[in-house]
């Protein structure tokens, strides 16, 4: 039986959901966050109590597939933008289906009937929210925050910047 956790994003969350799931009598593995897989069938009585415990350390045993992927699309998506190695729409769909095991475009549609934006939309909102944050740092200028963070142009970046929060990187740098 497969296990969809939310919320499970470390190491520390891995081993809370084994020590809980062990606790119940169940032999479990997990081989990537959010999902764990356990040997035999979790009854309704046990699937509660292990709800409760789970929600006790702030992680969501997750009774819909495709919200538990939804979330573990949004775990890899904040992972592989904050690495800053460099990568772009096409390596960022390849990763994600690698490590789901899933086709990109399956992938895409569980996202989108979960949240109210594509996946893509997701994406350039994360990776707003790191210029924002670079912004924030004062550390560096954007040309700088461009290369770090693969735009093809500091004036793709601009454009992006606007079309999500309204401003230009230098309005929203000037109203801290």
């Amino acid at each position: 039986m497969i296990l969809h956790i939310k919320n499970m994003l470390s190491s520390r969350c891995k081993t809370i959901v084994q020590k809980e799931l062990q606790s119940l009598g169940f032999d479990s593995h997990c081989e990537e966050l959010g999902t764990v897989f356990v040997s035999n069938t979790v009854n309704t009585q046990n699937w509660n109590i292990l709800k409760l415990r789970l929600g006790s350390a702030g992680l969501e045993l997750m009774d819909d597939k495709k919200t538990s992927i939804s979330n573990q699309i949004k775990g890899f998506i904040k992972e592989i933008l904050g690495t800053q190695e460099d990568y772009s729409d096409a390596s960022i769909s390849s990763n994600l289906g690698e490590k789901m095991h899933m086709e990109y475009p399956n992938l895409a549609k569980a996202f989108s009937e979960r949240n109210k934006q594509t996946l893509k939309q997701y994406i350039i909102t994360e990776r707003v929210k790191m210029v924002k944050e670079m912004i924030l740092g004062h550390k560096d200028n954007l040309s700088d925050i461009s290369s770090k963070l693969h735009y093809s142009s500091t004036a793709h970046l601009c454009n992006e910047f606007k079309r999500v929060t309204g401003f230009t990187p230098k309005i929203f740098r000037n109203n801290l």
